[in-house]
């Protein structure tokens, strides 16, 4: 696919050859399937138009004959787990990252599991679509019109924002507990909530399939996304040449591993017990193992370190210090409340400052190729401005 170059939603590149080179792929998987497997592909094309919640304002996006290349591998139920991908590009790119080489693992998926000789417990559904880069337009023409629809309880989302390295969990849910069970079958988790909290603040100017599959298709699911060297993104320079073997076997089996999980799940006979699950905090361990817990447990934690922080310095005192030392503490703790607060604050207002100045100077996001630049730029910068108001904020309370 890389070598079809740039596959833009209308161009010939996308809507002919692209299309072509995946049915073929996909008709010779199915010639080689096993003879218990039942493998089904269709065509779709869609129209239609609806609405996208982009802050600040968002805005209503009109498609015609976008193209969806949907494979079925049957499973035992006709509950289905959905993966998603997209394999058309930006102008310019010919997005071997994004998302090429998630449409080569999906392929890759689908040719392992056509191949056994037992079925899943559950359906699995493949979707490669045609107009991601447009809007996210072929994936609300899936879940919106597609006859298979009805089936699917829960997906996988494959992006990238980068070329190459680790793929994250960088959103979940809604409901998300007991999706995140299953991440753990993965051999090498790389997953942080914080990503989560960032990318739905809407701080991010991008968004991917996740959001129409969850608000128009009522769906809970995993979203990962590559996000190595970013400055790649979206260029000339996201190609195959810069991504490595390593990448897609990494990522194969990491998906290999949570597919099989997800289809062999008790969950996806009956959502409705899991459904109105809480959110999460997840996060890995240096890639060696997966940790999550709803955010219930995440607040009270939080709470639990505020209020002992507070109390173990009393603690510690004897009676016969208490009256001496407990003034010291309370005004010790009061200055690293205010420092921390006023510090943050305004190590934050520095490196706006000066990301304001490096834009004024015509060398916007040069850290960004540089990545050995960003400690010297901004981390510097931050912790001195944090000592600068810790200093000043000593001086004045301890008056």
């Amino acid at each position: 696919m890389n070598d079809l170059g740039p596959k833009v939603t209308g161009t010939q590149a996308n809507e002919v050859l692209a299309v072509k080179y995946l049915m073929n792929r996909i008709k010779t998987i199915q010639s080689k399937a096993n003879v218990n497997q039942t493998l089904t592909l269709d065509h779709q094309v869609a129209s239609g138009s609806y609405f996208l919640g982009f802050k600040p304002y968002g805005m209503v996006t009109t498609y015609r004959k976008v193209q969806n290349i949907v494979v079925r591998l049957e499973g035992d139920t006709t509950n289905a787990l959905m993966i998603n991908c997209h394999f058309d590009s930006v102008p310019g790119s010919p997005g071997a990252s994004d998302d090429g080489a998630n449409c080569v693992i999906m392929l890759e998926l689908l040719s392992i599991f056509s191949s056994r000789e037992t079925k899943s417990r559950h359906t699995i559904i493949f979707v490669f679509n045609g107009a991601e880069e447009t809007g996210l337009r072929a994936s609300h023409g899936f879940i919106t019109q597609h006859k298979w629809v009805k089936d699917i309880k829960a997906f996988i989302n494959l992006e990238a924002a980068g070329s190459g390295g680790k793929e994250s969990l960088f959103q979940t849910g809604p409901g998300n507990t007991w999706l995140l069970r299953h991440y753990k079958a993965v051999q090498r988790p790389f997953a942080q909530a914080v990503g989560e909290e960032i990318f739905q603040s809407g701080l991010i100017p991008s968004d991917t399939d996740f959001r129409i599959f969850r608000d128009y298709g009522n769906l809970s699911g995993l979203d990962f996304a590559h996000a190595h060297k970013g400055y790649r993104y979206h260029t000339k320079f996201d190609s195959i040449d810069y991504l490595t073997k390593n990448v897609l076997q990494r990522t194969g089996e990491n998906m290999l591993n949570l597919v099989t999980s997800l289809s062999n799940s008790f969950e996806l006979d009956d959502l409705s017990a899991f459904s109105k699950n809480s959110s999460a905090v997840y996060f890995d361990f240096l890639g060696f193992f997966f940790i999550y817990y709803p955010k219930e447990v995440g607040a009270v934690i939080n709470f639990a370190v505020v209020i002992f922080s507070i109390i173990i310095p009393f603690l510690t005192l004897t009676k016969a210090t208490v009256n001496i030392h407990s003034k010291n503490i309370l005004s010790e703790t009061l200055i690293g409340f205010v420092s921390i607060v006023f510090g943050s604050g305004f190590s934050g207002l520095v490196c706006y400052v000066i990301a304001y100045a490096i834009d004024k100077m015509d060398h916007a996001m040069s850290w960004y190729r540089n990545t050995w630049l960003a400690p010297g730029i901004y981390v510097t910068a931050a912790v001195i401005a944090h000592i600068l108001v810790f200093d000043l904020v000593e001086l004045t309370l301890a008056r």
